[in-house]
């Protein structure tokens, strides 16, 4: 399993005040490299990450949104726990899909900018955008830490502003100028998961 390439041109932008080298509006600067990424037809070749946030890591919860079909709530957890690893799938505008491969459930944003995960039937009946995400990094080289922004509405993923101690907390999509005063709780690490588990994306 290779580990995530990414090709950058060197430029400047700007997110939420910040300048750095990442992802932009026009998706262009920064491209996720399809020979070590695959594509829609070829998922299998697509690599496993872990996003962390502060030593929290991504999954989908076992939560859901009475309020939204009863949609599976995405959250970040600091206990080891299955289905933490996520596929990356390019789309075409050099952005990617996140796809749980042991739950086969998809990451995306609702209207009301909670994040839920949920079964790829969706794909179909909900915007694109909703399952689209680029990643900018502020302040590459030095670090690797990501913003995560979802075109839906060009919002950054954090971890809920409403923080609850030694709970588990989730992800909602805010606006780059809320983000931007949150910087720990929209910051994300990538890492890549070598170990083979089940496929279901």
């Amino acid at each position: 399993m290779t580990m995530l390439q990414l090709t950058i041109r060197l430029y400047t932008v700007r997110s939420g005040g910040e300048e750095g080298t990442g992802w932009s509006a026009e998706r262009e600067a920064l491209s996720l490299s399809p020979e070590r990424l695959g594509n829609d037809d070829d998922k299998t070749s697509a690599p496993r990450q872990r996003l962390t946030n502060n030593e929290r890591q991504l999954r989908p919860s076992s939560a859901v949104d009475p309020n939204s079909n009863y949609w599976k709530y995405a959250e970040i957890a600091r206990n080891e726990t299955s289905a933490r690893a996520w596929k990356l799938l390019p789309t075409l505008d050099s952005c990617f899909r996140l796809c749980n491969p042991e739950t086969g459930l998809y990451l995306m944003v609702g209207e009301n900018d909670f994040t839920y995960t949920v079964p790829s039937s969706l794909l179909q009946s909900q915007p694109r955008e909703a399952f689209t995400f680029g990643p900018y990094y502020p302040q590459w080289p030095a670090s690797l830490d990501a913003l995560i922004t979802n075109t839906r509405k060009q919002h950054q993923l954090c971890a809920s502003l409403e923080d609850v101690p030694n709970m588990d907390r989730l992800i909602v999509a805010y606006s780059q100028q809320t983000a931007a005063t949150h910087r720990a709780e929209c910051r994300w690490q990538l890492q890549p998961v070598l170990c083979p588990r089940p496929d279901y994306c």
